[in-house]
Formats: C-alpha cells, structure tokens, sequence
C-alpha cells in the first residue's frame, strides 16, 4: 500500500514478476519468441526503425540526437531534460504511446511489439515525426 502512494505510476518493474499465472505464460512467450524464424520479422522492423530515425534525426536535428536501439527496444534521445516528458505528451496526442526514460529525462522510450508489421512500424514513425514537432514547438525549439 504503501509502494502505490508515493512512488510513480509510470515506474513498471517486471511484467510477469511475482505472478503464479505469468510463470506458464512467460514460459509460452520463451517458447513462441525462439521458434525459428520468429527473429526475421523483429530484426526486419527494427531495421525500419533504424533507417526512418536517421531521416528523422536530419529533419529534426534541433531535438533529435539519436535512437538508442536493440531490437525494437529503443529509446528517443532528444537535446535536453524536458524533452523525455514533452515527447511523451505529444505522443500520446498523435497516438503515439512512448514513456520518458527516469534514468535519463532526454530520453523517451518507444516499445512497440515484437509482432509489429512492417506497415505499422512506419505508421509509428509518422507518428514520432508529428510528436517530434510538436514537441519543438512546445519547447520553443
């Protein structure tokens, strides 16, 4: 109870942890995501992802500073401390849903699926880049 009144709700721990049900789902989830093949289609988009940030990383140099990446486990480094947050609302209003990064605030994290299509991850990328100048303009960038 205690846990729940002062820390922040956007903090998320473990998504199976301490759960007797997440013990069989995380060990179908192991199953599903080793299956050969299952690999292809991550590192495909996440090589989408890769090469659309580098254009969007020249189109909006004033808050993008790079794409911190493994897989599609990534994260929005932007210019200052305000951005994480900023991104994160801006995102939320293009239908984009990124969390700030509390480690590092210039940081937005961006999780998408590992089911992500190809068509969807551009979509999410249409999304960033109208997150993106919005975010600039919020901030006066």
């Amino acid at each position: 109870e205690e846990f729940f009144r002062e820390s922040d709700p956007f903090i998320h721990v473990s998504t199976y942890g301490g759960a007797d049900l997440g013990c069989p789902v995380v060990l179908e989830v192991i199953n599903i995501t080793t299956e050969p093949g299952f690999l292809e289609n991550v590192n495909k988009v996440a090589d989408i992802f890769k090469t659309e940030f580098e254009k969007l990383k020249a189109k909006h140099p004033e808050i993008l500073v790079s794409l911190r990446q493994l897989g599609l486990f990534m994260g929005i480094e932007m210019v200052n401390e305000h951005c994480g947050m900023v991104l994160a609302l801006t995102g939320y209003k293009n239908g984009l849903l990124a969390v700030p990064a509390y480690n590092d605030k210039r940081v937005c994290q961006l999780l998408p699926p590992l089911i992500t299509t190809e068509d969807q991850a551009h979509e999410i990328v249409e999304c960033v880049d109208k997150s993106l100048a919005d975010a600039k303009v919020m901030l006066g960038l």
